[in-house]
């Protein structure tokens, strides 16, 4: 996989997903 943007844009993108996946997992948690 190819990425692209700056550093930081790619630090962001990680921080936004693992934000992601949390809420996700917490919604399936209270399932």
């Amino acid at each position: 996989m190819q990425r692209t943007g700056t550093p930081s844009q790619v630090a962001e993108a990680v921080t936004e997903l693992d934000a992601a996946r949390r809420r996700l997992y917490a919604i399936l948690a209270r399932e």
